[in-house]
This record gives C-alpha cells, sequence and structure tokens, in this order.
C-alpha cells in the first residue's frame, strides 16, 4: 500500500509460510560438478515490514541425514547494526562440497562429518 502523504511505502506480510519445497544447489564452474539437493524445506516469517522487528526461520534437510535451521530478526529499514543471524548445520556430509577444497586448497575430502 502507498501512502500519498508521506510519499513512504507501507509493506505488511502478517505471517508467511513455505512448507516441504525441495531444491538442488549446482555449481558446474568447477572441475567436478557440486550437486547438494536440499529438502524439506520450511521457512515460517512473521511481521514482515518495513517499521518493526521482522523473524524469519528455516529448516532444512541435507541427504544423508543432514540439516540446516536459521533463525533472523532485524528491522528491514535500517542498517545491519539491528540484525541478528543465527546458523546451525548439523551431520552434513563433506564430501559434498570436495571440489571446492580440491579448487582451492588443493586437497579432495573424502570422507567427514560437519
Amino acid at each position: 500500500m502507498y501512502n500519498s502523504e508521506s510519499n513512504d511505502l507501507d509493506f505488511v506480510i502478517n505471517n508467511f509460510y513455505l512448507n516441504n519445497a525441495s531444491v538442488s544447489y549446482t555449481d558446474a564452474t568447477l572441475a567436478h560438478k557440486v550437486e547438494i539437493p536440499i529438502n524439506n524445506i520450511n521457512i515460517k516469517g512473521e511481521n514482515i515490514n518495513l517499521e518493526t522487528l521482522t523473524k524469519i526461520g528455516i529448516t532444512a534437510n541435507f541427504n544423508n541425514g543432514g540439516k540446516f535451521i536459521a533463525n533472523w530478526k532485524g528491522l528491514l529499514s535500517t542498517n545491519w547494526d539491528s540484525h541478528n543471524l543465527m546458523v546451525h548445520i548439523s551431520n552434513f556430509n563433506l564430501s559434498q562440497v570436495s571440489p571446492y577444497c580440491e579448487h582451492y586448497f588443493g586437497y579432495p575430502i573424502s570422507d567427514g562429518i560437519f
């Protein structure tokens, strides 16, 4: 909604939900292609607007049992000082990112869990 008296844009989403989505992260720019399927993506946004504190939470699963959790809160209309981000990754199979290690550090990852 546009407020013509103040020339400000009013932007409000009270609740936003995305449930059970899937994507595949693919990078074919390296010598060995990286493919990481990400499943069961759930996103919940509360009070998304330009004036007050916004909260967004994300959960997802990697193949082989890995888990991703992120929680963010902050003011969308201010600088980065108001932002707070927590990211938690568990049971991620590091061999999936081996092409990056091989490209940048010269050595592949054969096994390991993050």
